[in-house]
C-alpha cells in the first residue's frame, strides 16, 4: 500500500486545520503569557549551569506545562502524516495528563480552593530527588471534576476520564489492545514505518481537534490564572468562538 490515500485524508484536510487553528490561537497567548511570568535563568545547578525557575511559582509551572502541551500537539501533527498511530495514541494519553494538570493547577488559583494537593504536586513538579510523592491523577481529576459547584455528575465525568485514560495508556505501555491497530491489509501485516489505511486511523484524525479545543482551553484557564485581564477574556472570546465552529467535533 502507498502513503498516498493517507496523506489526502490527513494533510490539508478540515481536522488538520482545525487542530493547527487550536495551536495557532494558544501559542498566541502562551507568548503573551510568557512575556508575563517570571522568567528562567542560567544559575548554578549541580556542577554546571541550567535554567531555572528559581521562584518556583505556580504561574511558571502552568507556563512551563503549556509549553509542553503546544509542541506535544505539535508533534501529534507530524506524526499523523507519516501514519504513525502507536505513537499519536501515547502523545494523546500525555496530551490527556497535561491539559489536566493544567486545569488542576489553574483551577487552584481561578476558584480559590488552593488545597495540599496542589502544594504537593509542586513539590514533586519542582523536585529532582525521586523519594518525592508525586500527586494521584484519580485525585487530580476529582479536584478538576469538583472544582465548580453547578457542575454537574462529577462522578461520571470521573468515571469517563479513567476510561480515556486507560485506553490511551495502552498505546504508551505497548499492550497487544493497542499493538493490534498496526495490523492492516491485504494482507493482513504489521505495518513498521506508519499505517496508510484510512479506516484504520479515521479515529485518531477525527480527535485531533478536540485536542486543538483543550489546547485554547488551558490558553483560557492559564491566562485566567496568570494574567486574568483583557489577554484572559480574548483567550475565552476565542474559546467560545473556537468551541461554536467545531461544536460537532470537539464536543464543545
Amino acid at each position: 500500500m502507498t502513503e498516498v490515500p493517507f496523506v489526502a485524508a490527513w494533510r490539508g484536510s478540515w481536522e488538520q486545520a482545525a487542530t493547527l487553528e487550536g495551536v495557532r490561537l494558544a501559542t498566541s497567548a502562551f507568548r503573551l503569557l510568557e512575556r508575563v511570568v517570571p522568567p528562567a535563568r542560567w544559575a548554578p545547578w549541580r556542577d554546571a549551569y541550567n535554567w531555572q525557575y528559581l521562584e518556583r511559582l505556580p504561574s511558571q509551572a502552568i507556563l512551563q506545562k503549556f509549553a509542553r502541551q503546544l509542541s506535544t500537539l505539535t508533534a501529534l501533527d507530524v506524526l499523523l502524516d507519516r501514519g504513525m498511530v502507536q505513537e499519536v495514541g501515547s502523545m494523546q494519553r500525555m496530551l490527556d495528563e497535561i491539559a489536566e494538570d493544567i486545569m488542576f493547577l489553574g483551577l487552584g488559583i481561578t476558584t480559590g480552593k488552593w488545597t495540599l494537593s496542589h502544594v504537593a504536586y509542586l513539590e514533586h513538579f519542582w523536585s529532582e530527588d525521586a523519594r518525592v510523592a508525586g500527586v494521584q491523577r484519580k485525585s487530580i481529576r476529582a479536584f478538576v471534576n469538583r472544582a465548580f459547584p453547578d457542575q454537574v455528575d462529577p462522578s461520571k465525568a470521573d468515571g469517563l476520564g479513567r476510561e480515556l485514560y486507560q485506553v490511551f495508556s495502552d498505546f504508551l505501555h505497548a499492550r497487544s489492545s493497542a499493538l493490534v491497530s498496526m495490523i492492516s491489509g491485504p494482507p493482513p501485516r504489521y505495518h513498521l514505518a506508519g499505517i496508510f489505511d484510512e479506516e484504520a486511523t479515521r479515529s485518531f484524525r477525527d480527535q485531533a481537534p478536540s485536542y486543538g479545543y483543550r489546547c485554547i482551553m488551558s490558553a483560557a484557564i492559564a491566562t485566567r490564572a496568570i494574567e486574568n485581564g483583557p489577554l484572559a477574556a480574548q483567550t475565552y472570546a476565542h474559546l467560545e468562538e473556537y468551541g461554536e465552529r467545531y461544536a460537532k467535533f470537539v464536543g464543545a
